[in-house]
Order: C-alpha cells, then sequence, then structure tokens
C-alpha cells in the first residue's frame, strides 16, 4: 500500500496540486503531484486542434497529427463541418479544406 493511500485511510485529506480541491479516493498522480479529474486532463491530456478544449473521450476526429472534436473538424474556408468519410484536404499540416 502507498503512502497515499495510508493517507486516505488515516482520514488525511490530499489536494489537487493545481486548484487545492480535496481529492476522493479516485485522483491522477504524475511526477508525484497528485491531480483532480479536470486539471490532469486539461495540463497532460490532448487538445482540439480547433477550440483547443480538452480531448478524453468520446469520438475523435484526425487529420495528420492533428485531433478534433466532431464538431470542431470544419473547412476554413466556408466553416462547414467535415463529417466521417467526408473527403477533405489538409494544407500545411494544419488548416483543413472541405
Amino acid at each position: 500500500m502507498s503512502r497515499r493511500d495510508q493517507r486516505f485511510r488515516r482520514g488525511m485529506k490530499a489536494r489537487c496540486c493545481d486548484c487545492e480541491c480535496i481529492l476522493s479516493h479516485w485522483y491522477y498522480e504524475r511526477g508525484g503531484q497528485l491531480y483532480c479529474k479536470k486539471h490532469y486532463w486539461s495540463r497532460f491530456g490532448e487538445h482540439c486542434h480547433g477550440c483547443k478544449e480538452t480531448v478524453s473521450t468520446g469520438l475523435v476526429m484526425v487529420a495528420g497529427e492533428q485531433k478534433y472534436h466532431p464538431e470542431c473538424f470544419t473547412c476554413m474556408s466556408c466553416e462547414m463541418v467535415i463529417g466521417d468519410g467526408d473527403t477533405y484536404m489538409l494544407v500545411e499540416c494544419s488548416r483543413l479544406y472541405w
């Protein structure tokens, strides 16, 4: 049993190193630091190239090395959503065109 698990058993309250919220028995750890779910994913998770928000679950569209929420996978010219199976062109590794 780790020291952190022992702390929880003794009733000590661990806190997220970003927001200082009290963590339950479910937490994320990286580099010896403890995080709540929100701050772990915002710091270490994948980010949508369109809206810059965290992409943590659900459907993900991929173009080159960029990841997008489906609603953010849009043409740079006409702003139409590019659906699964639609033809698109990726210019300069980051700009999408339908």
